[in-house]
């Protein structure tokens, strides 16, 4: 019995996701076409129309991995609809995993204009 509680309270507590959002942030969902299948990606932007937050949901890729690793994804902090979002220009690629990296920018400018055409 104390075991189910302790599982139970792991998977309440514990896998809330550690970083904060407010409850203005809007989260888009944009799956993108990566080598080897659908990478499933979420993109939390703010009220000023920013990326706050980039994740990686679902990857099947083998190379592409890396992507969703922290260190890549803050790239996308703080871009915006003006900013260009293309690798080398102001996205460094993933080392063998361009494709991936790809995914990834094209992910981010499409949350970020369905937030353009929807909230303002």
């Amino acid at each position: 019995m104390k075991v189910v509680i302790a599982v139970l309270f792991y998977l309440l507590v514990v896998s809330v996701p550690s970083f904060a959002e407010d409850i203005d942030d809007y989260k888009i969902t944009v799956v993108e076409e990566g080598r080897h299948g659908p990478i499933t990606f979420i993109v939390t932007i703010d009220p000023a129309g920013k990326i706050k937050n980039m994740r990686v949901v679902k990857n099947n890729e083998l190379r592409g991995r890396k992507i969703n690793k922290k260190r890549f994804l803050r790239q996308f902090t703080g871009k915006g609809t003006n900013d260009p979002i293309r690798l080398r220009k102001d996205i460094d690629a993933v080392t063998s995993a361009t494709i991936s990296s790809n995914a990834a920018a094209r992910a981010a400018r499409k949350a970020l204009e369905a937030w353009e055409i929807k909230f303002n």
